[in-house]
């Protein structure tokens, strides 16, 4: 059994190994090793193989997710994977709607071939020791998540449910009632994902899911998962000082940065500064600056 309530979603080049160290601190039960590409790290692409293996420093509960759509290429990747001993749960992405995914046929593709997610998925089940889950959307171009449960429920522990079509991207509201529809129709996990913007967002859907996953909100505001678990605001400006301590890649503290210094005043000009500067040490200057002017909440 996956033993975990909150969970922070994985989004590619975004919930680095810094950012996910820092979503624990706060109170995420479970967070994923985003959008590995299950070819690059069968092929030994250096960079995928890094990622991989960043689970290693990683503390507590945590999957590393994968994407795909070769069955051989699938089964090596997670015999790769499983060998490491690195990792609990095996994620396997057939929700990600970014049209370079979806033109290679992976990521929400998958929901367009329903036979083929159900081949994958029991690929998957049965090359690993580790517990098995499959994110997903209620469908590709329209709601039919009672069959898109169907194929994956037999080989997988854990089913993510984002609660939009993929054809809708990010667009009009989450339909939390499917996610819930969906939960009736199984007895393994389900977790909700999809416009978790407070504490009182979690709180109108937790008891009707096994569990809930945050991602964009947790952008903006990782203490998210701090006001959820002990009802405790986390400090913006503590935050990013540990963002800074922790994160050695610029673009990704560039990234992270941004969101998360969004919603403060003058936040558009600390934007345009933090675009502009090139060197990672001047960065990290300036967000330190920026950390003790933020004032507390």
């Amino acid at each position: 059994m996956v033993k975990a309530k909150l969970m922070l979603a994985p989004l590619s080049e975004l919930t680095t190994l810094s950012f996910r160290i820092i979503a624990k601190e706060l109170g995420a039960d479970l967070t994923f090793v985003p959008l590995v590409s299950s070819f690059a790290l069968v092929y030994g692409n250096d960079k995928t193989r890094e990622l991989v293996f960043e689970g290693k420093k990683e503390p507590g509960l945590k999957g590393i997710q994968i994407f795909g759509n070769n069955q051989e290429i699938i089964k090596k990747a997670v015999q790769f994977i499983d060998e490491l001993n690195i990792y609990d749960i095996i994620d396997l992405n057939a929700g990600c709607p970014s049209r370079k995914i979806v033109d290679s046929g992976s990521g929400s593709a998958l929901l367009k071939d329903l036979r083929l997610l159900r081949t994958l998925v029991r690929t998957i089940r049965e090359n690993t020791k580790l517990k098995v889950s499959v994110k997903v959307r209620l469908g590709y171009y329209k709601n039919n998540i009672e069959e898109v449960v169907k194929a994956v429920e037999p080989f997988v522990d854990m089913i993510i449910i984002h609660g939009r079509v993929a054809k809708q991207g990010y667009s009009g509201k989450s339909d939390w009632d499917s996610i819930f529809r969906a939960k009736e129709l199984t007895n393994k996990i389900v977790v909700g994902n999809g416009d978790i913007w407070s504490r009182e967002d979690y709180f109108k859907v937790k008891d009707k899911v096994d569990a809930v996953m945050i991602g964009r909100a947790a952008l903006r505001n990782p203490g998210i998962f701090s006001e959820i678990k002990y009802d405790k605001k986390a400090s913006k400006s503590t935050i990013l000082l540990r963002l800074v301590e922790l994160e050695q890649d610029i673009n990704a503290l560039k990234k992270l940065s941004l969101f998360l210094i969004s919603g403060l005043k003058n936040s558009k000009e600390f934007k345009r500064k933090i675009t502009l500067i090139k060197d990672y040490d001047e960065l990290k200057d300036y967000l330190i600056f920026l950390a003790n002017e933020i004032k507390p909440e």
